[in-house]
């Protein structure tokens, strides 16, 4: 999640936290005159600095599910599909 997703959300990115940078790839059509049929495919490539779950305050779903985790050595086991449910619902 970046930084401005969670501001949107009223949660806090925790103060010294340090982001990931992840791309994103995405294919568009533009108009292209010396093309055969006037369009041509190009791909642009995005870059978005962003913060995984356990780094922000107030994801409810998260802290539920940080009570309930079962311990792996020094990692916490996380159910991904609950912290995506939360993060889609605000």
């Amino acid at each position: 999640m970046t930084y401005q997703q969670a501001q949107e959300k009223k949660w806090q990115v925790r103060k010294g936290e340090k982001s990931t940078t992840i791309f994103f790839s995405k294919p568009y059509e533009i108009d292209d005159d010396e093309a055969d049929d006037g369009k041509r495919t190009i791909r642009v490539l995005k870059h978005y600095a962003v913060f995984h779950a356990s780094q922000i305050d107030g994801i409810a779903m998260l802290r539920a599910q940080q009570q309930r985790d079962v311990r792996h050595g020094n990692r916490k086991r996380v159910d991904w599909d609950q912290i995506a449910a939360a993060c889609v619902q605000g």
